[in-house]
């Protein structure tokens, strides 16, 4: 009985250590918050090269990340709960990566601090070479093992197995990662909806879906092909927003998103729950009698929302600069409502500012009861002849422009009062 006690306690004892070597008090990498201007251009860049609408269904796609665009994506897996932060290095045939998994208190720590030197095969898998978990080494005939189960057990996850099942290689070189993967319209909507999931709670997307549900049913007596001021949307919706007697900053959000979503033909159940399909806009929604303006309006007001005035800003400026080079020209037009969208869903969604906002958005009647208007300023400037009226983004004579946008702004009741809203 004596030595079954002992081992017993040579076990506990082993179990303890092994635990106080794994487990670590602080994480040893943390996710960098928000995104700059160069992070939105890199997005873009991204989404030019591996434009869905572009591949056949069945071939073969390449995504070619540098190692700081692999980084600022893992920086966005972050909102995982689990998932503090994690890094990847990357060398000819090689990749390092560290993270920091966040779990249940326990007298040693909460977080697991991971470190896996990983190596290219033949076939353009991964082999992962040496496991750390903590202080604690783990040999590698146990750690190889348990990287294929871990890797089998996604893949049979109804979450992420279409999407890793999709990648068909990885090419490793020096601050470069190449994936291959065979694309199908399905990967499409399972990234859509997984995309949903990381940033909406059930509560909240049981919520956006009645915002859907309430928008469908105000555009219901208007014809397909119709078309209709902002405002005369705008206004009930908001009246709805504060009939429900929620928190005003998540109904004004969730109504923002909904918005969004019907204007640029996006599903929200399809997103959501699987369900639908994306199709064009059965209403045309106009403001100021232009149906771009609703268009910038209502996406810079749900990416302030959601992410902030000066990111929705930063999205709708660098568009700007997209289209002086690849596009329509640069337009001083839509960067004014882009400029508006985001004041007035920024502080739509401020705790102190939101009933009061939501209530102005609510008594709107008209389109100019939402923002100034902007079709006087200068729009569709090429390259050239940018350069001849204004020389650069940031000039004298650009800023002229710019104030000009601000003062109208600052001059305008609902994105006027919103100037006392900042933070």
């Amino acid at each position: 009985m004596r030595a079954l006690l002992l081992l017993l306690l040579a076990l506990v004892g082993g179990v303890a250590a092994l635990a106080y070597l794994a487990f670590d008090a602080r994480p040893a990498v943390q996710a960098r918050n928000g995104l700059e201007g160069q992070d939105i251009s890199t997005l873009k860049a991204l989404l030019r090269q591996n434009d869905p609408r572009r591949a056949v269904p069945g071939s073969l796609q390449q995504l070619r990340l540098s190692e700081a665009q692999a980084n600022r994506l893992l920086d966005r897996a972050s909102l995982y709960p689990a998932l503090v932060g994690a890094r990847l290095q990357l060398a000819a045939g090689r990749m390092a990566v560290n993270a920091s998994l966040r779990t249940p208190a326990t007298p040693f720590g909460r977080y697991l601090n991971l470190h896996a030197d990983l190596a290219q095969t033949p076939t353009g898998g991964l082999q992962l070479r040496h496991l750390q978990v903590g202080r604690l080494p783990v040999p590698g005939l146990l750690a190889d093992p348990l990287a294929h189960l871990a890797w089998h057990r996604l893949v049979l996850q109804p979450d992420f197995g279409s999407i890793l099942q999709a990648i068909e290689g990885i090419r490793l070189a020096p601050h470069t990662l190449t994936v291959s993967y065979r694309w199908t319209p399905q990967l499409l909507a399972r990234l859509e909806q997984q995309s949903a999931a990381l940033v909406l709670d059930a509560s909240e997307q049981d919520r956006l879906l009645g915002y859907e549900r309430e928008l469908r049913r105000l555009l219901q007596p208007y014809p397909p092909g119709s078309r209709l001021p902002l405002a005369a949307l705008i206004g009930p919706l908001f009246r709805y927003a504060h009939s429900r007697g929620g928190d005003a900053v998540l109904e004004d959000r969730a109504a923002w998103l909904a918005l969004s979503a019907y204007v640029t033909g996006v599903s929200l159940p399809h997103i959501l729950k699987g369900q639908g399909h994306r199709r064009a806009p059965d209403v045309v929604l106009s403001l100021h009698g232009r149906q771009d303006a609703a268009e910038h309006y209502l996406v810079a007001a749900a990416l302030a929302a959601t992410a902030g005035q000066r990111l929705a800003e930063g999205v709708g400026l660098a568009k700007e600069e997209e289209d002086l080079l690849h596009g329509s020209g640069f337009s001083f037009t839509d960067l004014g409502w882009d400029l508006a969208g985001a004041r007035v869903g920024q502080a739509s969604t401020q705790a102190n500012a939101a009933p009061r906002v939501q209530a102005l958005l609510a008594a709107a009647r008209s389109d100019g009861d939402l923002s100034p208007s902007f079709r006087d300023l200068p729009e569709f400037l090429g390259a050239a002849a940018f350069r001849r009226r204004y020389e650069r983004i940031g000039s004298l004579a650009y800023d002229r422009v710019l104030e000009e946008i601000n003062r109208r702004l600052d001059h305008h009741p609902l994105t006027g009062a919103t100037i006392k809203s900042a933070p």
